[in-house]
């Protein structure tokens, strides 16, 4: 009653309707295909969350060393949070692995070089 209401023929009707639903079907896939790609780049590119389970030993000593070299005006100023970033890197976030040795060493390298107390890279 449909189409002879609208005097189509069937084949023009189909024709329309696969088209429709082939249109469907790409936009489906591209939101499934690109969609899912930009959204999970979009979570990769930033830290979301990393733990800083610091021991009390060694936020004592470094910031015992930050306070004693500025109020004692040491030639480097040393930075208690420039410290624990780098030990942290030197035992992989593991600071529970901490040694006074690797302090008292830093320490010494970083009295020896006339960088005003800033850690810097061997390569740089």
């Amino acid at each position: 009653m449909f189409f002879k209401t609208i005097k189509l023929k069937k084949i023009y009707i189909i024709f329309f309707i696969s088209i429709l639903l082939v249109i469907f079907l790409l936009i489906l896939l591209y939101q499934t295909v690109f969609a899912d790609d930009e959204s999970s780049n979009k979570d990769d590119d930033y830290i979301k969350w990393i733990d800083f389970n610091a021991t009390e030993q060694i936020l004592s000593d470094t910031s015992k060393l930050d306070i004693q070299s500025h109020n004692e005006n040491y030639d480097v100023k040393y930075n208690w949070i420039e410290l624990l970033a780098y030990l942290s890197s030197k035992y992989y976030g593991n600071l529970d692995s901490y040694k006074k040795a690797d302090l008292n060493k830093l320490i010494e390298e970083l009295n020896s070089r006339k960088d005003n107390g800033r850690i810097i890279s061997k390569y740089g």
